[in-house]
C-alpha cells in the first residue's frame, strides 16, 4: 500500500516542486534528486504504464522544466521484459522515440538513445510482414528501430569532452545522469 502512494504521490510531487513560485522554498530542493528517490523506491514494483504516463508527460511539453526533469530520470524506470507486453515495450519504445526528437541536448539524445537499446534488447522478436500493421514504425529522422547503435555511433562524432560508454547491460540499471550533466 505504501508504494501506491509513492506511485500516486510522484506526478504531483514533481510537477509540484518544479512549478514553484520564484519565492518558495520549494526552489533549494533538486527535483531530479527527489525524482530518482521515488523512483528508486519504486524500483521493481512501478509498471509500464506508469513509464507510458511519464513519457506522455513529457511530450506535453518537453522543454518546460518538468518535462526535462522527467526526461533526465526515465531511465531510472525499468521495464521487466518478461513480464511486459510487447504492445507495452514497442508503446514506450515509440514515445520515446518522440522525445527523443525533440530532444534539444546531445546528450540527452544519446542517453535517450542507450534508454532505446535497453527497450530494443527487451522486444521479443517477431517477424515484420509486408503489410502496414506490422511494420515497424519508420521515425522522422528516417531510422528505424533497429538503427539505435547507428544513431549512437553518428551522434558520437559530434560530441565533444570526456567519453563515456553508453552500452549498459539490459538487467543492469542504468546510470546516466553523467552523461546528461
Amino acid at each position: 500500500e505504501a508504494l501506491t502512494v509513492i506511485e500516486e504521490a510522484f506526478f504531483p510531487t514533481i510537477q509540484t516542486i518544479c512549478d514553484a513560485p520564484h519565492v518558495s522554498p520549494l526552489l533549494e530542493i533538486n527535483p531530479q534528486r527527489v525524482a530518482e528517490l521515488m523512483l528508486s523506491l519504486l524500483r521493481g514494483y512501478h509498471n509500464e504504464q506508469m513509464i507510458i504516463k511519464m513519457c506522455n508527460e513529457i511530450l506535453i511539453n518537453p522543454r518546460s522544466s518538468y518535462g526535462k526533469c522527467l526526461t533526465k530520470v526515465l531511465h531510472h524506470c525499468s521495464v521487466d521484459g518478461e513480464r511486459s507486453s510487447d504492445a507495452d515495450i514497442k508503446l514506450i519504445h515509440s514515445l520515446v522515440m518522440e522525445i527523443k526528437e525533440q530532444a534539444e541536448h546531445i546528450s540527452t539524445k544519446k542517453a535517450l538513445l542507450t534508454y532505446l537499446g535497453v527497450l530494443e534488447t527487451m522486444v521479443k522478436k517477431t517477424p515484420y510482414s509486408e503489410d502496414k500493421e506490422n511494420k515497424p514504425p519508420d521515425h522522422a529522422d528516417g531510422s528505424q528501430d533497429g538503427d539505435v547503435l547507428s544513431q549512437m555511433s553518428d551522434m558520437s562524432e559530434v560530441s565533444v569532452g570526456r567519453k563515456k560508454s553508453l552500452y549498459a547491460a539490459p538487467d543492469q540499471p542504468l546510470d546516466l545522469l553523467d552523461m546528461i550533466t
